[in-house]
């Protein structure tokens, strides 16, 4: 099957005001994504894949309200060809989860990932904490598909294992994205210092490496997990997303992912192309592929570590102000925690009844059947 996930961002409006978020340079740009937009980027979407992940994304996609989504399921309906799967995730600041919104998503099978930064305090750059804790609650027990994704900033960075601990008593799978500088975000306040970073996902790793109740639902420990034991990236920014994904923001102005880029890297209006093929043909998706192959290319020759994460997030390295060269702080964030997930796993494959009482990660072993010289 021909695979793509889309980045749907039919609003950049948003009721949150988050200290470290991008959309702030944007001024959360007033707007939603009109019918015509949305019928043109789905019609020609699934023309062209028959697998398709929609990732309803913002701003704060629910401020568009049910009727939008409604109109957004019709479509895909409309369009569906055999075989063909589709999948939708909302991912929302969680104040808008009504049992209405729920009962919608219960419905029509759509998974929901709500952006919490902790329980209490450890959420201090968001707000109306109560409200997205309580609405977390009763996404938990409406039966969906739920999960947390927690940015990890300069005030919670030393509370990496609270928060696997508040996910883990309520059974939701988690993700832990960090904030580093980028020109996504000018919040100088809120960056995580790379090396406070690598200490603290290691002391994550050794609870969670010796908690008997823990599940695979915790990213990015099962990334460096896969990475070990399949000796390959498999998430975005460690793997290639090049004519894979792709973003439309709610004038249908089209971008490579969901994350932020200069105006430089837009590729054109929705509106304006005959294909999402056409999009992928023009000279600025050239520049970036050839641009990233250059990086991949010099990654390869000066770097051990290679043939795992692939030369990192294109996004990511613009921070830097090249996209042929690699993100440094990145490199180094990448290296100090795998290499020690190496680490501990050489040492436990050694005696792995001993050292452990996990069973993710003794399921892994079994599977994987590896041993050591």
């Amino acid at each position: 099957m021909r695979h793509i996930t889309v980045i749907m961002k039919p609003t950049s409006e948003c009721n949150l005001r988050c200290r470290y978020c991008y959309h702030a340079s944007t001024n959360y740009e007033v707007g939603v994504m009109t019918a015509e937009v949305l019928d043109a980027i789905i019609s020609k979407v699934q023309s062209e894949y028959n697998d398709i992940m929609y990732v309803w994304h913002g701003g704060e996609p629910l401020l568009c309200g049910l009727d939008f989504l409604r109109k957004a399921l019709q479509l895909e309906h409309k369009y569906i060809r055999d075989p063909m799967r589709i999948r939708n995730c909302i991912q929302t600041n969680g104040t808008l989860l009504s049992q209405e919104v729920l009962q919608f998503c219960l419905e029509n099978r759509i998974s929901v990932t709500v952006s919490l930064d902790g329980p209490g305090d450890l959420n201090c750059c968001r707000q109306q904490t109560d409200q997205v804790e309580m609405n977390l609650d009763k996404a938990r027990n409406s039966g969906i598909p739920i999960s947390m994704l927690s940015v990890i900033n300069r005030y919670n960075v030393n509370h990496m294992i609270d928060i696997y601990r508040y996910a883990q008593d309520k059974g939701i799978p988690l993700k832990m994205n960090p904030v580093f500088k980028m020109n996504a975000t000018d919040h100088e306040d809120y960056l995580v210092d790379s090396s406070i970073y690598i200490i603290n996902f290691q002391n994550l790793f050794d609870y969670w490496l010796h908690d008997p109740k823990a599940t695979a639902n915790v990213e990015p420990i099962m990334q460096f997990l896969r990475m070990y034991f399949e000796k390959r990236g498999t998430e975005c920014i460690y793997g290639s997303c090049l004519y894979h994904w792709i973003s439309f923001m709610h004038d249908g102005s089209i971008y490579p992912c969901g994350r932020t880029y200069p105006l430089k890297y837009q590729l054109g209006n929705i509106t304006e192309v005959s294909s999402i093929q056409q999009v992928f043909e023009t000279g600025v998706y050239r520049e970036l592929t050839i641009a990233s192959i250059l990086r991949r290319q010099h990654c390869a020759e000066v770097c051990d570590y290679f043939g795992i994460c692939n030369g990192g997030c294109n996004s990511s390295c613009l921070a830097d102000g090249d996209l042929t060269t690699p993100n440094t702080e990145n490199c180094k964030i990448f290296q100090g925690c795998y290499k020690y997930v190496c680490a501990k796993l050489d040492d436990l494959r050694r005696a792995p009844a001993v050292a452990t009482e996990n069973a993710v990660i003794l399921g892994m072993l079994h599977k994987f059947a590896l041993t050591v010289d």
